[in-house]
């Protein structure tokens, strides 16, 4: 299930440059063309993945399963946005990050915690499948 590496205390960074098709209003969560909210805790969210991924066997991987996040200023088009997390917590199989999103002007435009559990692919898909038949 878990190679060796994930353990509390390991971060993970990434980087974007916001989009067009990154925005409030092309997202309708606003009307405004300014870096989107649920764009950044969907960011928020790839970087926590990411950070557990690779310190999982093949056919594991996790799913989010809660966010607490703000989004405390507003980035334009064109500016760049950088992404950190790092794992809090571990309980069994559920994972603890605290997740920042920085501006490239040194801005903290959002940050919060995420939860993510491990789960294994198969077994999670097919239960998921056997609860939507009919």
């Amino acid at each position: 299930m878990i190679k060796e590496g994930l353990k509390e205390g390991i971060t993970k960074s990434m980087e974007i440059t916001v989009a067009d098709h990154m925005t409030a209003a092309s997202m309708s969560s606003g009307a405004l063309e300014v870096f989107a909210t649920p764009m950044m805790i969907s960011y928020m969210e790839t970087v926590s993945f990411n950070c557990a991924q690779e310190h999982l066997e093949e056919g594991w991987s996790t799913v989010g399963v809660a966010v607490n996040i703000t989004h405390d200023a507003a980035t334009p088009v064109g500016r760049k946005v950088r992404f950190d997390c790092k794992l809090e917590h571990i309980d069994r199989r559920k994972l603890y990050f605290s997740v920042v999103a920085t501006s490239d002007n040194g801005t903290v435009i959002g940050k919060g915690k995420h939860e993510r559990f491990i789960v294994e692919v198969d077994k999670f898909m097919n239960k998921m499948y056997d609860a939507y038949k009919d």
